[in-house]
């Protein structure tokens, strides 16, 4: 039936337990299936000694076995072998396709078992031109969300730094005054100077007036300035044309 039925070397690689796919269509010599289509596959279930005819089932179907010629078929494992390594069966050593992979490798599509290869991009060179090189770059990764614990841990530095900020400075003094905000340090030196302090033990700072027959003093320098600029506008024109050794 076939140009190849009288093959010795195909006669003596099919044998029980081998698997064979079809080559040519042909018809089964008994009432089993009838019809072979190429590219089915059988496992042999037995071959009369010096038979040109072997006994097998077709792999995926409820058919029962029949008789086929061996020179039809050829020994090739099935994919059901190919896809569960580890009993006896590799995929085929020669590739039958070749695709071009990254940087323009030839890429085998079948490789034996175990010996598969993982081709990667080659660096990408910053001196290359973006268009025309005809290599394959990744796409960016997306940026993952910061997580939980440095959020909380940033916020926290940046409440603190603003906790020290000399806009948040806030000093209680011990007879109940509080002084805040930029100039809190300062205006506490002065508070403890002046008679709004009642329980400092510094010596109280007056600001007395300087005009001739005038009494006047302040516990503030911009009292006494306030009291100048009403009472005493002559002597304030005197300082400001630098006729006046004063200043308040």
């Amino acid at each position: 039936m076939s140009a190849n039925l009288g093959s010795g070397e195909r006669q003596r690689d099919i044998a029980p337990g081998v698997m064979v796919r079809v080559l040519s269509a042909c018809l089964s010599q008994d009432a089993g299936f009838l019809n072979l289509e190429r590219g089915d596959f059988l496992e042999v279930e037995e071959v009369p000694h010096e038979s040109l005819w072997a006994k097998g089932k077709k792999q995926g179907t409820r058919t029962e076995s029949g008789w086929f010629p061996i020179g039809n078929v050829e020994v090739c494992p099935s994919p059901m072998q190919i896809m569960r390594p580890g009993n006896g069966y590799l995929s085929p050593t020669s590739p039958t396709q070749v695709s071009r992979g990254f940087g323009g490798q030839s890429v085998p599509l079948y490789a034996p078992y175990g010996q598969q290869q993982i081709l990667f991009p080659p660096a990408r060179n910053n001196t290359q031109s973006e268009m025309g090189q005809g290599d394959i770059f990744a796409e960016p990764l997306p940026q993952q969300p910061a997580d939980d614990g440095l959020t909380y841990a940033t916020t926290n530095q940046q409440n603190q730094a603003r906790s020290r900020s000399p806009a948040s400075i806030s000093i209680e003094c011990v007879c109940g005054k509080i002084l805040s905000g930029s100039h809190a340090r300062g205006n506490f030196t002065r508070h403890l100077k002046s008679e709004g302090c009642t329980t400092s033990g510094l010596e109280r700072t007056r600001h007395h007036c300087t005009a001739t027959g005038c009494d006047k003093n302040y516990a503030r320098s911009d009292g006494l300035g306030q009291h100048m600029r009403n009472k005493h506008p002559e002597l304030v024109q005197a300082m400001t044309e630098g006729k006046a050794n004063w200043a308040f």
